[in-house]
């Protein structure tokens, strides 16, 4: 049977789901509930082409498993055939797969659990060294934010499965690694992070860009939306005018508490959100609260009230670095309405990536403070890169997109940072002006 593109398109809600895969048709709607990546991953694309995303989420992609859901195919007319720049993007993939780019490096992940128990040994010895010493507890609580921060590129590893390349052993290990040790749900980034994959700076999907009321990257946000990651609509009301009106000055502010709303999105997703009914719920709550008995008891060694809030203060801004880390690898990049795929004929995966995220410029000395999220656009374009091979991987990016005429966006990361302030200053500036208008518009009514 063959059926048109907007044929298929009718299709594209979780109870009446097709896909296209290499022009042809699969309805996936009883896979929707058991699919590993999250059931939003294939919601959020229903009705439309997702073959680039099928490659790109999949290591070694089995079109066999397919088959039972197989419905069809495209008419004759409207299929598509593979592209330069996606054959160009594929050949690159198989060449990194004969250099083991997408095998695991323990050595690496020593090294950098050598530098996270080290900082751990400097945030005890401190916090007992003199408890009672102003210097002791800041000196403590720096080292414990930044090993947050590394530990938090080791999650992010594991979740994506390129520490050990085993689902199944990442997946406990980000048990100990992000829910015991850091508080943050395993379960919850995935959700979270996939969606940002899948959708990257979509102000109607993409997580990684909702932070209404108190930030938008968007004057698309100044009308309240629907969220469909938070399946809800996202409200721009007063509260949401004020800090949006000052969000260039509260940004770091914000960067700096951010982690305080992962332990409570940690929580929600497991208690009363769409991990409430995973078999995974009790192992995920128990390890968070593994985290919070500790954290507990290493606290009671502060001495008091004000040094204990000082030190979850310091601590938390430091480890908010990654937060920052996170935002200016997008913030300042394009943002598009819908799915951004749609927005391109062809390559729209791939090139919707290059839109909307930078790579931050960095000495390979610094490598371990970026934690690989410098090498973003890579990342986003082959997520299962182990994390010690992105660096040769920018270089061969960067010539795929000169051969194609494609722009490759990287810079420092003092600018990265200056252009997210300057992206939610303009942002700020499109608020007033839009209100100047609506006032302009009552007086002449």
């Amino acid at each position: 049977m063959s059926f048109t593109r907007k044929e298929v398109s009718q299709h594209k809600v979780k109870n009446d789901c097709w896909i296209v895969i290499k022009n042809k048709v699969y309805d996936v709607t009883n896979w929707i509930p058991k699919h590993p990546g999250g059931p939003t991953m294939i919601s959020n694309l229903g009705g439309q082409d997702c073959t680039e995303e099928f490659k790109v989420f999949h290591l070694k992609p089995n079109f066999n498993r397919l088959k039972p859901f197989y419905k069809g195919e495209i008419v004759e007319a409207e299929r598509k055939h593979q592209t330069a720049l996606s054959k160009d993007i594929e050949l690159l993939q198989r060449d990194l797969e004969k250099l083991g780019a997408f095998k695991p490096d323990y050595w690496f992940y020593v090294n950098r659990g050598s530098i996270v128990a080290a900082l751990f040994a400097v945030c005890l010895y401190f916090i007992q060294f003199s408890p009672t010493s102003l210097a002791s507890c800041l000196i403590s609580a720096v080292a414990l934010g930044i090993m947050w921060q590394q530990l938090a590129f080791i999650g992010h590893d594991l979740g994506h499965h390129v520490v050990t390349h085993n689902k199944a052993l990442d997946d406990n290990l980000s048990l100990f690694v992000g829910n015991a040790i850091q508080g943050i749900s395993l379960e919850w980034w995935k959700h979270n992070h996939n969606t940002h994959h899948s959708l990257t700076n979509s102000v109607n999907y993409d997580p990684d860009i909702q932070h209404l009321p108190f930030m938008a990257v968007s004057k698309v946000y100044f009308k309240s939306l629907f969220s469909h990651y938070y399946n809800r609509i996202m409200k721009f009301d007063g509260a949401a005018e004020y800090f949006i009106s000052i969000q260039h000055y509260m940004f770091y502010p914000i960067m700096s508490l951010a982690r305080f709303n992962l332990y409570a999105q940690s929580f929600i997703h497991n208690i009363i959100g769409p991990g409430s009914q995973s078999p995974k719920r009790n192992a995920e709550l128990l390890t968070l609260t593994i985290f919070w008995c500790w954290l507990s008891y290493l606290l009671s060694f502060t001495g008091s009230f004000s040094n204990g809030l000082l030190f979850m203060l310091v601590s938390h801004a430091v480890a908010g670095l990654v937060h920052v880390q996170i935002c200016i690898n997008h913030f300042s990049m394009e943002v598009f309405d819908g799915v951004p795929q749609r927005a391109f004929e062809d390559d729209g995966y791939v090139r919707s990536q290059l839109e909307s995220t930078t790579d931050i410029d960095c000495h390979p000395l610094m490598d371990w403070f970026h934690g690989g999220l410098q090498f973003q656009i890579e990342h986003h374009i082959y997520p299962h890169l182990t994390r010690s091979s992105l660096r040769y991987v920018q270089v061969e990016i960067k010539k795929i997109c000169a051969k194609h005429g494609l722009t490759y966006y990287s810079k420092p990361f003092f600018q990265a940072n200056f252009d997210v302030l300057k992206k939610l200053y303009d942002t700020s500036k499109e608020l007033k002006l839009s209100e100047m208008i609506i006032d302009g518009m009552n007086m002449h009514g």
